[in-house]
């Protein structure tokens, strides 16, 4: 064996082996982020995907083959004496099991059981190229004392409308286990106060947000819950939406939320912008008058509508809600 030939075997095990372990480090990382645990519970996201509809499907194309199936019946007659009594069996065999199989399918998709109880953790696992496929999972303790819990898939929309502590009723059809609606029973209780000690700030309450809280739950891909926090600006106001149930320290939580600040006046919306700045690490660009976005990094948006500001900071679930960004671009100047 030349030279030329021994390259080529190294090159062809060097490739092997690059394979092999970037498939051994692709399955360590998908098994990594189906592992979890909240409140002393061990959980597991695997299974299938949310398809509430493959049983139906499933049971219509069964139907489908099972019919064509027993049609093939009525051809046996065109095969030589000794071949028909087999073939005609063998056809009708099939020809039943499929039809069998179809009706439970379709029976498994009009039936649906109940599973209530406390959603433990919300969680998204990724996966093809660039991590672009993503699957929605809650994990909800139904109070059977189990120590570990198997995650269930459900769509984006249904993943958005639940938060860790809610008590949800799941809908599932009985032998896929496939959800077909989450009927959220109660969220968690307000865990911060709004406007609290700020009232003065918001004599209207809610009303008075430029952000509404639709808006907020929009960002963070869940329902929210808001608090009033100080602003080291005189004549502006600050306000932090975070996802129900979480507590908020200081002007901000640990996990996703939506911190607005809010300046109608120009000394005041100096004041904001400088701060906005100053948290990017950039220098103040505002001026009276303008009007647009403002992007100083960092998470934050200094949207201007003349003579005052609005800072939007803040980030949401991984893959989750709208975006700050989105929201920087799409609010309205308020009404004068």
């Amino acid at each position: 064996m030349d030279l030329k030939d021994v390259l080529g075997v190294v090159a062809v095990i060097a490739i092997v082996v690059f394979m092999v372990r970037s498939s051994i480090d692709d399955a360590r990382k998908d098994r990594a982020q189906r592992r979890s645990s909240a409140a002393g519970r061990d959980i597991v996201y695997d299974g299938v995907a949310h398809r509430p509809r493959s049983a139906l499907w499933t049971g219509l194309v069964l139907l489908w083959l099972g019919g064509n199936a027993a049609t093939a019946v009525l051809l046996v007659g065109y095969f030589p004496g000794s071949w028909r009594m087999p073939l005609a069996a063998g056809t009708a065999v099939v020809a039943v099991t499929l039809l069998l199989l179809g009706v439970r399918s379709l029976t498994d998709h009009a039936r649906t059981e109940h599973v209530a109880g406390r959603v433990l953790q919300r969680h998204i696992t990724y996966h093809g190229e660039d991590d672009q496929t993503r699957q929605y999972w809650i994990a909800v303790d139904d109070g059977s004392g189990v120590s570990r819990i198997r995650g269930t898939a459900v769509s984006r929309m249904d993943y958005e409308r639940v938060v860790t502590g809610a008590t949800v009723r799941l809908h599932v059809t009985p032998r896929g286990r496939q959800v077909k609606f989450v009927e959220v029973l109660a969220l968690p209780g307000p865990a911060n106060e709004f406007p609290g000690e700020h009232a003065a700030l918001f004599p209207r309450g809610v009303d008075d947000l430029k952000v509404a809280p639709a808006r907020a739950a929009a960002v963070l891909g869940s329902p929210v819950e808001l608090a009033a926090v100080p602003v080291a600006v005189a004549g502006a106001r600050r306000y932090v939406y975070v996802p129900a149930g979480t507590r908020l320290t200081g002007d901000r939580s640990g996990g996703p939320y939506l911190q607005i600040t809010e300046a109608d006046e120009p000394d005041a919306a100096a004041g904001v912008d400088r701060l906005a700045a100053e948290r990017g690490g950039k220098s103040p660009r505002w001026r009276s008058g303008d009007r647009g976005v403002i992007d100083y990094g960092s998470r934050a948006y200094v949207v201007s509508w003349g003579r005052g500001v609005l800072v939007v900071e803040g980030h949401g679930e991984s893959h989750a809600g709208s975006g700050v960004s989105h929201l920087a671009y799409t609010l309205k100047p308020p009404k004068r």
